[in-house]
């Protein structure tokens, strides 16, 4: 294991490129990223294989590098007592609005994501908990930690396992060979070193793109970096595997959240934290003014659906549909009035619903929305 620190930065013109410097790294697994995803990976490629040579290049510095860098204070989920994996996928599903979500994925997530925050808490990270001993929960998922060393945590594992990092060494493309993935280049933004990783297996865990758009809420200099995200998590990693091909899953789902005026951070921060009311401009208490529209019985009668809402829903339905789209329905509250749907399957082409939710059989849809699939 090593932790090779980048020399200090200094003027490099090279007038050739023979003049630029090549070093080749040989590998058995390259992790490109060294965030708490990347070592993660090699923290667990560590169990399964100890006498696998893994290599970690980091454009940053591992011990404080990546999304996490700077500590949380919370983990977004961890699943309590008497839920499970399905339900968070139910509630997943529901937080996109019915989907389109990649169900497998969120699946297998979710049933290896206690095991990971348990590790993390023999690691040695503060997990917060009540007189009983039992995790505190700061909403429906989320639980509070005192994060602040949570990043250099995971990086000592990542060391421990016997990865070897490469620092401020930033990936520039993958290496391809008769359309399999060998390694990958990258660039010493220290030294001015070309990097070439050569590698058996290549894992990609460069996190997301977080100046992709700009904030709307707190941004006077139109900066991509006036966010709550890790500005410098730009999207290399999306970029390399497209350049070569790599399918970008679920990139179709941007999520777009409400945001307070001036405030550029997670709205749950002032409304959960301080138990502060989100409230719009005309004075409307947000969360309960527009708590759920859709057809719950015990939110709308029957005529209020009717006039305020199935008009919308067709209208947006019709007109994907006219636009040679296709159409998926996905019902997914509790307590609904089936029947108020009757008539949607002429736009739309599948039906999807939770049939233990609504305690609606497949074979009474079937007789609802007979055109179908």
């Amino acid at each position: 294991m090593a932790n090779i620190a980048a020399s200090r930065m200094h003027p490099f013109h090279p007038k050739q490129l023979s003049d630029i410097e090549m070093q080749v790294v040989t590998c058995d697994l390259l992790i490109i990223g060294g965030g708490n995803a990347g070592c993660f990976v090699a923290t667990e490629a560590a169990k399964l294989d100890p006498s696998l040579k893994v290599v970690i290049m980091e454009k940053a510095e591992i011990m404080r590098s990546g999304a996490c860098s700077a500590g949380m204070d919370a983990i977004n989920t961890y699943i309590p007592k008497g839920k499970t994996p399905e339900d968070l996928v139910r509630w997943s599903r529901a937080q996109v609005g019915g989907g389109p979500l990649r169900e497998d994925l969120a699946l297998s997530n979710a049933e290896e994501l206690n095991e990971s925050v348990e590790d993390l808490e023999r690691w040695g990270l503060p997990i917060l908990r009540d007189g009983d001993g039992n995790v505190r929960y700061r909403g429906k998922w989320d639980i509070s930690i005192h994060g602040e060393q949570l990043k250099p945590i995971m990086a000592e594992k990542a060391l421990e396992s016997g990865a070897d990092v490469y620092n401020r060494v930033a990936g520039t493309g993958l290496l391809m060979h008769k359309g399999r993935c060998v390694g990958a280049m990258g660039l010493g933004v220290r030294d001015g070193k070309f990097y070439v990783f050569r590698a058996k297996a290549t894992v990609m865990a460069t996190g997301g793109a977080g100046t992709l758009y700009k904030s709307y809420t707190a941004d006077s200099t139109d900066s991509g970096a006036q966010i709550w995200m890790c500005p410098y998590c730009v999207g290399s990693g999306y970029a390399m595997g497209f350049r070569q091909g790599a399918e970008l899953t679920s990139l179709e789902q941007r999520w777009v959240a409400t945001r307070t005026k001036d405030f550029c951070g997670p709205v749950d921060t002032i409304s959960v934290g301080y138990g502060a009311p989100i409230v719009n401009a005309k004075g409307e208490r947000v969360m309960s003014r527009y708590a759920a529209l859709g057809g719950e019985k015990h939110f709308y009668t029957d005529e209020e659906f009717e006039t305020c809402i199935r008009p919308f829903d067709l209208q947006i339905m019709q007109a994907a549909r006219e636009a040679g789209g296709h159409v998926f329905l996905h019902i997914c509250k509790e307590n609904l009035n089936m029947e108020r749907y009757r008539g949607y399957d002429q736009w739309a082409d599948v039906v999807n619903w939770g049939v233990y939710e609504t305690h609606f059989s497949l074979e009474e849809g079937r007789g609802l929305f007979p055109q179908t699939a």
